[in-house]
């Protein structure tokens, strides 16, 4: 079968097989990334469109997060515990690598704790204190992290906003999520010398549905791909078994004339006639 496919008719084939077969892969992973990119953005345009709640409105204190309120716009009012401001190690801004700063606010309706990052920060010193009367913050509703992975940190410093290591730490009940902060009221007063915390961006909603006419377009092209090398392998086989039909026939065609043809040996041998005019002797 190899000497068939070397044959130059389908080594030109075989090229032709790869051009296609490349064409309908990428033409493939073309139409899978529209398919999660159509996707997210309707994720982005529905984010965008959600309206700013209360925070009573969302979520209870001790109560489990529901994920459907991820990075819902959300606003609440209260005071900062400032003596409880924990700074999240191994994050990263912008290419900076540093801390979020974390501070407690006491929600003024239900009197329970809301861890709220203030921003981000690339030095631990020198950091402002939240104002110390009654704020109002908005920002985005996130879920508790998990449990951290990192070794031993310096006091004051946690690897992850773990729900529950903030729960054995602080007094009283606290809400199970926490707020990247986008504006506040009154703002921080940074004095001379102090670090502003940088306001960090919520994170971009992501989804893990995809646009099912997108992806069945995108499966067609790679059964394309996965036909054009059958097609190629099929006709090398028909024409290598018409080959080998016709080695066949010539054989039997050989066989045939062999059987039919007479030898010397099969040729008549001498017989000798006696005379037609011979007479017997009289007794």
């Amino acid at each position: 079968m190899l000497q068939t496919a070397m044959k130059p008719r389908f080594v030109r084939l075989f090229s032709l097989m790869l051009v296609l077969v490349a064409a309908f892969i990428w033409l493939g992973k073309w139409q899978w990334g529209t398919a999660n990119n159509e996707a997210n953005q309707k994720v982005l345009e529905e984010a965008s469109q959600r309206t700013r709640e209360p925070l009573d409105a969302v979520i209870k204190p001790q109560t489990p997060f529901d994920n459907s309120t991820s990075l819902q716009p959300i606003t609440v009012t209260g005071r900062y515990d400032t003596s409880k401001t924990e700074l999240v190690a191994g994050r990263v801004l912008e290419g900076k690598h540093g801390w979020w700063v974390m501070t407690p606010l006491v929600v003024d309706s239900t009197g329970a704790r809301l861890p709220i990052v203030r921003g981000f920060v690339d030095k631990t010193t020198n950091i402002p204190k939240p104002p110390s009367g009654t704020v109002t913050v908005e920002g985005a509703l996130a879920p508790g992290e998990s449990v951290s992975t990192m070794d031993a940190l310096p006091p004051g410093q946690i690897g992850t906003i773990d729900m529950g290591l903030l729960l054995n730490k602080w007094d009283g009940r606290v809400y199970n999520a926490f707020i990247f902060s986008t504006d506040q009221q009154p703002a921080t007063r940074v004095k001379p010398g102090e670090t502003t915390p940088e306001h960090i961006p919520p994170p971009v909603p992501r989804t893990t549905h995809i646009e099912w006419r997108n992806a069945a377009y995108a499966i067609q092209w790679w059964v394309f791909a996965v036909f054009a090398v059958f097609m190629w392998v099929k006709l090398v086989r028909d024409e290598h078994h018409l080959e080998i039909a016709a080695d066949e026939s010539r054989v039997d065609e050989n066989n045939e004339q062999d059987h039919t043809t007479p030898s010397e040996d099969d040729s008549p041998s001498d017989v000798t006639t006696p005379p037609t005019g011979e007479r017997k002797d009289d007794r």
